[in-house]
């Protein structure tokens, strides 16, 4: 696990050190910490999937911990981002951002043990789900299903996979292998030809056109059209019914 602490004060980074190097042993898991003293200097480098997780102070000179968050979220939706505070005064903007945790200072050893096993398990779901691998402008790529928005067919035989929160690839993978590949998971379908659609970015269908969050339009085939909405529909009210049951194995 690759952890970041961005905090203005020394000695809070140390005491988060102190019991990570606790934790570690106790988990049974390598941890990498890295330290920033401030949000500009940690976001300066960051990208995308870097770390596991980041605990973040939300009160620091310069930029503040929330709009930091803010900022990552825009280009990594997955962050997993706990705030860290003395004062409860930003909860309700921590909340607003859907930040994974929040920790009031002084944090005890097993308020993080706790935030830290809730990450590993996190970690251990996304390490199993499925991936699709391809090559981008002469780059490896891999992106893990739920972040895949949609795949069509682009100009010069290419494809275009888009990725949330609107990252596009352009690839030479031929579209009928990845149609195959994906059809084994359930939100994915294929809506016209050359064109592949996660339901969980589906937005709205208005008549024959399907309606994404990024504003992207594309016309359904007449031969399934008429049973899209329902297919779409259904799939929401499955994906209820499941998170229902995953937050009743929680408590």
């Amino acid at each position: 696990m690759n952890i970041a602490i961005v905090d203005d004060e020394q000695t809070e980074i140390d005491s988060f050190l102190s019991v990570i190097k606790e934790y570690s042993p106790m988990a049974d898991v390598e941890i990498t910490v890295n330290a920033f003293h401030s949000a500009e200097e940690f976001i300066k480098g960051y990208r995308p999937l870097a770390y596991t997780a980041v605990f973040m102070d939300i009160f620091m000179s310069g930029m503040t911990g929330v709009d930091a968050a803010r900022k990552i979220l825009e280009t990594d939706r997955h962050a997993i981002i706990i705030f860290l505070t003395s004062s409860d005064g930003f909860m309700g903007d921590a909340l607003s951002i859907h930040a994974y945790d929040y920790i009031e200072k002084p944090a005890e050893n097993t308020r993080i043990f706790k935030v830290m096993d809730d990450v590993l398990m996190k970690k251990t779901e996304y390490d199993a789900t499925c991936h699709l691998t391809f090559t981008s402008d002469r780059q490896d790529c891999a992106i893990c299903y739920p972040d895949i928005m949609y795949i069509r067919t682009a100009e010069r035989n290419y494809l275009e996979i888009m990725q949330a929160p609107g990252k596009p690839y352009k690839t030479r993978l031929p579209f009928a292998g990845i149609q195959e590949e994906l059809s084994k998971d359930k939100r994915f379908i294929t809506i016209t030809r050359g064109v592949i659609v996660n339901m969980d970015f589906v937005s709205g269908v208005e008549g024959n056109v399907c309606i994404l969050e990024d504003g992207e339009r594309f016309p359904v085939a007449s031969n399934i059209s008429g049973d899209f909405r329902n297919i779409w529909q259904n799939y929401e009210i499955d994906s209820l019914r499941n998170e229902r049951k995953m937050r009743r194995k929680g408590k």
